[in-house]
């Protein structure tokens, strides 16, 4: 791949990018996830931060600095 490119695939599929031979990091991650999801209050994935910031029964896509819709269908 080119510097700057990108490439999305399914988690699920087995692939195999190559060693890094660039000396900094180069990985990312996007989840996928429904829009009307809503915060349970239970703390898994999220920071002590977001526990602080996130109120129960709001919807997780209240801040677009931490969670931004990149595609919604129409």
């Amino acid at each position: 791949m080119k510097a700057g490119s990108v490439s999305f695939h399914s988690g699920h599929l087995i692939h195999d990018p190559g060693a890094n031979m660039t000396p900094g990091r180069r990985a990312s991650m996007i989840q996928m996830m429904p829009d009307n999801m809503i915060f349970n209050s239970k703390q898994n994935i999220v920071t002590k931060k977001q526990m602080t910031e996130l109120k129960a029964g709001v919807s997780v896509f209240n801040d677009d600095n931490i969670n931004p819709i990149l595609y919604k269908k129409l």
